[in-house]
């Protein structure tokens, strides 16, 4: 009888910390676990300039007719009378699914950006996204910055609407001035333009473990820990390949593993051609316009602006002129053939509900336009092949951002 309570307490122990074993080795993805390619930028864009945004249309048609425009030199010291930056939602959620409350010091991160100056830069990227009717220059700074009607009422343009808005903690660090992490979404192209409020799944990859750290992202390692898989490892009769499969399993419903599950891999690879789609047509886009010439042509290139961006302005025009003149840009290209030795690579997955007037009651974070995420995670692959990551003493950007 002590005999076989001692054989049981040692395979229960054996188990345990087989678990453990498994469970310890496992950690977040960064964008080192990914590989990479030179590729040509196309003449002509394949979906910007092509195909129409359908949310960014049907906002532009609430916009009337006599409908006077909020022009970007109307605010040159960055503050806007009709938002605040300072504003969260109390009730909803961050990208990880924990509820903001009064006391979060999760920040309201804007996509399209909120200083006046940095969102002058986006007007193109936006322009090529509306018919061709529509593509104005009144228009396209009616859509961006909201314009007022006759009776003198402020309708808010694209950049405030929620479509535009994720809660995120060092959102100004990583998302801003490093640009130091991709949410890629699950989505086509095609599907990004034609969105118009569904829930969706997006990658979440960040540069290093202390990116993950520092916008309070954890491996959850507790469904490893916590299955009742009668294998260990000496069940012989078992391929590695079968067990590592069986074991991780749990982890599929907010993760992807593709070193272990071949389908996780198509998923990586087929984002990730999904976002070098759109990259290559925003080079295409953008490349020809010079930064610092938008903004002293929009007359607001102040003292104040200059001392404030003139480093980040120059970097933005150094990169777009590299692109234009090579006719080449570098993106990631997958999972890496010879994976980084060590612990297997974990993407986390995170599920957006859907954005619209009756919101569903899961707690989620409410969907932000996926094309506006692809626009921002952009940033974060010029600036890894181009800039200073992880220090983020020199950013390369492609979309300004502040």
């Amino acid at each position: 009888m002590i005999h076989a309570l001692q054989v049981d307490m040692k395979q229960s122990i054996q188990k345990l910390l087989f678990k453990a074993q498994m469970a310890d080795n496992l950690r977040f993805a960064y964008f080192d676990d990914l590989g990479s390619d030179l590729v040509k930028l196309p003449n002509s864009p394949a979906v910007f300039g092509q195909r129409v945004c359908f949310t960014f249309f049907q906002h532009a048609l609430t916009l009337p007719d006599q409908c006077v425009g909020h022009k970007a030199s109307d605010c040159k010291d960055r503050k806007e009378d009709h938002v605040q930056d300072s504003h969260r939602d109390v009730g909803a959620y961050d990208i990880d699914g924990r509820k903001v409350t009064t006391s979060s010091v999760v920040e309201r991160a804007h996509l399209i950006p909120f200083s006046q100056p940095c969102r002058l830069d986006w007007s193109t990227a936006v322009q090529n996204t509306l018919p061709e009717d529509m593509r104005s220059h009144d228009m396209i700074e009616k859509v961006l910055f909201g314009c007022y009607d006759r009776s003198g009422s402020y309708i808010p343009g694209i950049a405030e609407s929620s479509i535009n808005f994720i809660y995120l903690y060092s959102q100004r660090e990583h998302l801003d001035n490093k640009a130091a992490l991709m949410l890629i979404p699950f989505l086509s192209p095609e599907q990004q333009f034609d969105w118009n409020g569904e829930g969706y799944d997006a990658i979440l990859i960040c540069a290093h473990q202390r990116v993950y750290h520092e916008i309070y992202f954890e491996l959850d390692t507790g469904p490893v820990r916590a299955i009742n898989s009668e294998h260990n490892h000496h069940a012989s009769q078992v391929d590695e390949e079968s067990l590592l499969q069986e074991i991780y399993k749990p982890m599929r419903e907010k993760y992807l593993i593709p070193s272990v599950y071949q389908d996780d891999r198509q998923k990586l690879h087929q984002a990730l051609e999904y976002i070098e789609t759109l990259l290559k047509d925003i080079c295409v886009v953008k490349c020809e316009e010079s930064l610092a010439k938008l903004q002293q042509d929009a007359n607001i290139w102040t003292d104040v602006l200059k001392r404030d961006n003139l480093d980040k302005v120059a970097a933005c025009d150094d990169l777009r002129e590299k692109l234009r003149t090579e006719r080449m840009v570098k993106v990631f290209k997958g999972l890496k053939s010879e994976p980084v030795p060590g612990k297997l690579a974990c993407f986390r997955v995170i599920k957006f509900k859907a954005n619209g007037p009756e919101e569903e009651p899961q707690p989620a974070h409410t969907a932000p336009h996926p094309l506006l995420l692809s626009l921002r995670s952009m940033n974060s692959i010029t600036n890894h092949f181009y800039g200073d990551l992880p220090n983020g003493k020199s950013s390369m950007l492609l979309l300004t951002s502040c």
